[in-house]
């Protein structure tokens, strides 16, 4: 039982310190190649953030009823989400350019006018210069490499729930 604990605890810590170190790297890439990112980008990084901190909250909470489920489930269905984000931004990338939509506002002049709901709405239908790849790594787009880390990360969980449900209570 101490034994699944801690593996159970070191995984959940592998996957934030993942979260903050894709995050990380996203951050020094825009600084240092000033690379601007676009509003699927932002809102890539916005679900890594509450990955991290999920992951990192069910790693020091540890509680002993149903609600330990509650944080690996939320990191999975966030990964979903992720994986839906970029998998719409490498679609974008993919597009003969006669087809990429129109480009939309930035992200912080769309919230100041318009809903939250509208922006993702605009976002998710529009946002043209999401197609556009200014930076690549090992020849994949940063939303192709966010693609798979969202994979990865998505395993992860499911692999936290099984060790979580396998480390449960016994019935005798």
């Amino acid at each position: 039982m101490p034994n699944r604990f801690l593996r159970l605890q070191f995984l959940l810590t592998m996957g934030g310190l993942s979260c903050l170190s894709v995050l990380t790297g996203a951050y020094s890439i825009e600084h240092l190649y000033q690379v601007e990112p676009c509003p699927l980008c932002i809102l890539q990084r916005i679900v890594y953030w509450v990955m991290a901190f999920l992951y990192l909250i069910g790693a020091y909470h540890n509680p002993k009823t149903f609600v330990r489920y509650l944080y690996s489930i939320g990191t999975l269905l966030l990964g979903m989400v992720g994986i839906l984000l970029s998998s719409r931004q490498i679609l974008l990338q993919h597009l003969p350019i006669s087809e990429v939509p129109s480009c939309t506002a930035g992200l912080d002049r769309l919230l100041e006018v318009y809903p939250i709901l509208d922006v993702l709405k605009m976002v998710l239908t529009s946002a043209g210069e999401c197609s556009v790849v200014d930076f690549t790594i090992l020849g994949l787009s940063l939303a192709e490499g966010a693609w798979i880390t969202y994979l990865l990360l998505i395993l992860l969980s499911l692999g936290i729930i099984i060790l979580q449900k396998n480390s449960g209570p016994k019935k005798t």
